[in-house]
C-alpha cells in the first residue's frame, strides 16, 4: 500500500516540476518496482512528418521520460509513459510563408521542430515471455515550435532564419500509437519498442490552410530503474546464512 501511495504522488507532482520530479522518481525507483508493478527510464528516437508536404522529408527527434508498465494478468499489461521531450516535425515544408522575400532561392531549405509533453496509455499483450504486441492513445501539448529557413547564397556562406511558430500552432495534439516490442533479460530486462503514430489533429490554428497531420516512427528503450536488487539481495542473504 505505501509503495502504491508513493507511486500516486510521483505521479500528481511530475506535471508542473517535470525535471526536480524525474531525480525523484530516479532516486525512489527500486522501491516502486514490485512483481506486478515495474518502473523506469525512457529514451528514444522519433522519425516524423507533416501530411500535405509531397516533398516533405522524414525529420530525426528524441524523446525523453519516465514509464509505469502495469501487470494485469499473465499475458496483459498497462503501460502508461510521460514524454516531457518528445521533439516532432518535418523537412522540406516549403509552401510555408517566408520572413524575408530574399529567402526565395534554389538552395532553400525549410523545417519544423516541436517539441511536446506527451502522456502515452498503451495496453500491452505478452505474445512470448520476451516479444510483446502494444497499441493505444497518446495526448501531447506543445512546448515550443520554430520554423528554420536556410539558403547558401554562395558556396562559402549561408544564411538561416529561426521564426517562432508556436503562436500558429494547436497546442494539443491526440493519436495513437501501435507497435512490437521485446523485452530483454528473459523477460526482466530493458524494453525496446518499436512503434507508428497517427495524429488525429490538425497541427494548424488556421483552418483555411491545408490541414497538417502529425505521423512517425518511434523507438523507445525502456530501462528499469532498481529492477532486480530484491533478487540479489535475496541471493546474498541466502550466502551469509
Amino acid at each position: 500500500m505505501k509503495k502504491i501511495i508513493l507511486l500516486s504522488f510521483i505521479l500528481v507532482l511530475l506535471v508542473p516540476a517535470a525535471r526536480s520530479q524525474v531525480l525523484i522518481a530516479l532516486f525512489f525507483g527500486d522501491k516502486l518496482n514490485t512483481p506486478n508493478i515495474e518502473f523506469g527510464l525512457n529514451v528514444g528516437a522519433n522519425y516524423t512528418i507533416l501530411t500535405n508536404y509531397p516533398e516533405a522529408k522524414y525529420i530525426t527527434g528524441l524523446n525523453f521520460g519516465l514509464y509505469f508498465n502495469f501487470k494485469l494478468s499473465d499475458h496483459w499489461y498497462l503501460h502508461p509513459e510521460l514524454l516531457f521531450i518528445n521533439q516532432m516535425g518535418a523537412k522540406g515544408i516549403d509552401n510555408r510563408d517566408l520572413p524575408n522575400p530574399d529567402l526565395q532561392h534554389e538552395s532553400l531549405e525549410t523545417w519544423l521542430e516541436s517539441n511536446y509533453f506527451t502522456l502515452i496509455f498503451l495496453p500491452r499483450y505478452k505474445l512470448t515471455n520476451q516479444l510483446y504486441f502494444e497499441a493505444g492513445f497518446y495526448a501531447s501539448y506543445l512546448l515550443t515550435a520554430d520554423d528554420y529557413f536556410l539558403i547558401k547564397p554562395e558556396s562559402d556562406s549561408e544564411l538561416q532564419y529561426k521564426v517562432h511558430a508556436k503562436d500558429k500552432m494547436n497546442k494539443f495534439d491526440v493519436g495513437f500509437d501501435v507497435g512490437l516490442g521485446y523485452k530483454f533479460g528473459k523477460g526482466e530486462g530493458v524494453n525496446l519498442s518499436v512503434r507508428y503514430s497517427h495524429g488525429f489533429i490538425n497541427t494548424l490554428k488556421d483552418e483555411n490552410l491545408d490541414p497538417e497531420m502529425s505521423r512517425g516512427f518511434h523507438v523507445h528503450v525502456g530501462i528499469p530503474i532498481g529492477l532486480g536488487k530484491e533478487s540479489v539481495q535475496e541471493k546474498v542473504d541466502k550466502a551469509e546464512r
